[in-house]
């Protein structure tokens, strides 16, 4: 009896990773692998992503020149993808297209080959895509044991071919029990289970494995004792003959028909809940980048329409597909959207491309009202050249995005703490009641309530302004929205109006507060600000009171306070003094790096106190600026 065995390395780093991460990978784990298959005399297949391929011809052509010399000797070869791993069933399928053609174009000019396999991206499938990858040209793909296992094949040893609306693809299964042996397990462990699989000459294993196994999440040394061990064995043994995906699928005919539902790999269904759009339902901050995708796209296409200049179209949609990567998207056993870096990064990239593309978009200033997150209710984007701010009258007229065009910035981009399924494991944090955003107005009896809400521990917000529908009462030209709610203030049972002006003015953004109250009443009202400056570092903020380090909550004083981190800052105007708290932003995540409290942005915390009959009225102005 005798058995094929395929083995597949995936080299990945996302866009918006750390520069010195790559490096410490590369020598690590991707230098170490590229000296092992120099080394054996087997084959490998191997994918290396678009964003680690950019940033190996820059930083390491050393290792690109060792690939190049792997394909040519016929060691190696190599499989296609989308450019910026994209996630293909959640960006649209022109996008898909252009991306797996520009990864193509990639790989002839570094390599002088074109892939006819594809990697797909966390192997998120779709049915359609079969027509999709058709038409691209890929010949065949890989899914996982879980794939088909949903397709009625419980034991997958064969490749099969699926197909959508008379377009085919040739589908070969991972193996998952040997993706999770190694290298976790003794090696003797994966090679037996290759010889217990062993059965007719055209079947296969598929032994898959993320090449950050080796090196990275493992030790270098075990790394290299374990692939010397494993394919040591397989070397020797006369009934497994290693091969390339490609050489298999010219040798070997698929097994027959198979029709694959919608999924994934088994963890990502898992950490998906099902079906991987669900990530975008379950994390707002998820949605958001993915909605702000969508729209820049609409402003690229307009901008062709009116004759935007080549090179210019050609750098605003290379920003949008970078602004795709997938990483940034989602959450399991891994960073993914708690990771403040690779979301800046995905928001750099799709800001750059809309301030390109509104050269010939946006006139100049703009209330644009339009259900921008798909929810079926309108939001409003008032627009400018240099800043654009999107307000959510459903909830609380929240401002949810604020984007500096000049600096490429989204300072709104903060992550709530969510629940998660593993929080019994670290404690069981608490959860944030709504989503972190801007001006989210409280209403305290004390002005202790600001601490407590800080750190998420019991209190009452006597208010009803916070998640609360307010009413659109006008937009203006500034461009504004003035927003409307009648409440109350639920500790005193007394009627209170809040009125809350938006606008744009002179590169800052300001919203005005109108409060009205016909009874005797006092409490602190507090129109909270939590923002994002440099991600992974900790910002200062100096005002009157002095400069403070960020590192817990504090207390600041004052009119006038400056936040600042390395590379982004924020200026905070007050219409009058309030007792003021800042601080970071924390949540509470289990990464790749175990259980990890992470810094998502900071807390500015202003608490006016209010008595009333009467009328009140208070601003607050933000100005983005470089530290």
């Amino acid at each position: 009896m005798s058995h094929n065995v395929l083995p597949v390395l995936h080299f990945h780093q996302p866009v918006g990773q750390l520069d010195d991460a790559i490096r410490r990978i590369c020598e690590h784990s991707y230098g170490m692998l590229l000296d092992f298959i120099s080394s054996r005399k087997i084959p490998f297949t191997l994918h290396i992503s678009g964003p680690l391929l950019e940033w190996m011809a820059k930083n390491r052509p050393d290792l690109v020149e060792r690939v190049r010399e792997l394909v040519q000797t016929g060691k190696v070869e190599l499989l296609g993808g989308t450019m910026y791993e994209a996630i293909l069933p959640i960006i649209p399928e022109m996008d898909g297209l252009s991306q797996i053609a520009l990864y193509k174009k990639a790989v002839k000019e570094l390599f002088g080959i074109t892939p006819n396999g594809f990697w797909l991206p966390e192997r998120v499938w779709e049915p359609h895509l079969t027509s999709l990858l058709s038409r691209a040209g890929v010949r065949y793909v890989l899914l996982d044991d879980y794939h088909f296992r949903q397709a009625g094949i419980r034991d997958p040893r064969h490749s099969y071919v699926t197909e959508d609306s008379g377009k085919r693809l040739r589908v070969f299964p991972i193996n998952e029990e040997i993706r999770y042996l190694m290298p976790w397990r003794e090696p003797r462990e994966a090679y037996s289970l290759l010889k217990r699989r062993a059965g007719d000459p055209s079947s296969l294993t598929v032994v898959f494995a993320d090449a950050e196994k080796f090196g990275e999440w493992t030790e270098p040394e075990w790394a290299r004792w374990w692939l010397e061990e494993f394919y040591s064995k397989v070397e020797a043994d006369p009934e497994l003959v290693v091969r390339k995906l490609g050489d298999y699928a010219s040798e070997f005919p698929p097994r027959g028909l198979a029709y694959f539902p919608s999924a994934a790999y088994d963890k990502m269904v898992r950490w998906s809940r099902g079906h991987f759009r669900n990530f975008l339902a379950r994390y707002p901050e998820s949605n958001n980048m993915h909605k702000k995708m969508l729209y820049v796209r609409e402003k690229i296409e307009v901008a062709s329409n009116r004759g935007l200049e080549a090179s210019k179209l050609e750098e605003a949609w290379q920003h949008l597909y970078r602004g795709q990567c997938n990483d940034a998207y989602w959450h399991g056993m891994f960073g993914g959207v708690y990771l403040p870096n690779l979301r800046e990064a995905i928001y750099r990239n799709l800001i750059r491309a809309e301030a390109i593309a509104d050269e010939k978009v946006l006139a100049g200033k703009a209330v644009i009202e339009r259900d921008f997150d798909y929810d079926g209710r309108n939001e409003l984007i008032l627009e400018t050249r240099e800043l654009s701010a999107y307000v959510d009258p459903w909830e609380g007229g929240n401002v949810f995005e604020l984007d500096w065009k000049e600096g490429t910035h989204n300072f709104a981009d903060t992550l709530s703490q969510p629940w998660e399924a593993y929080h019994d494991k670290i404690g069981n944090p608490p959860i944030d009641w709504y989503r972190r955003t801007l001006f989210r107005d409280h209403i305290f009896r004390r002005e202790d309530d600001a601490k407590s809400l800080y750190e998420r521990k019991p209190f009452i917000d006597a208010g009803d302004f916070t998640v609360e529908p307010f009413e659109v009462v006008e937009k203006t030209d500034e461009p504004g929205v003035l927003l409307r709610r009648k409440g109350r203030n639920w500790s005193s049972n007394v009627t209170l109006v809040v009125e809350k002006k938006v606008r744009i003015a002179e590169g800052s953004l300001e919203v005005e507060y109108r409060l009205i109250g016909e009874e005797r009443d006092s409490f602190f009202f507090c129109p909270e600000v939590d923002f994002a400056l440099d991600p992974g570092t900790t910002p200062a903020c100096s005002s009157e009171s002095g400069e403070a380090e960020l590192k817990e909550l504090v207390r600041v004083e004052g009119r006038k306070f400056s936040f600042r981190g390395p590379s982004y800052g924020l200026e905070v105007e007050l219409s009058e003094g309030a007792s003021c708290y800042a601080g970071p932003l924390l949540v509470v995540a289990i990464t790749e790096r175990g259980r990890q409290e992470l810094v998502e942005g900071t807390v500015f915390l202003p608490c006016f106190y209010v008595e009333l009959p009467g009328e009140r009225t208070l601003s607050i102005r933000a100005r983005p600026k470089t530290a």
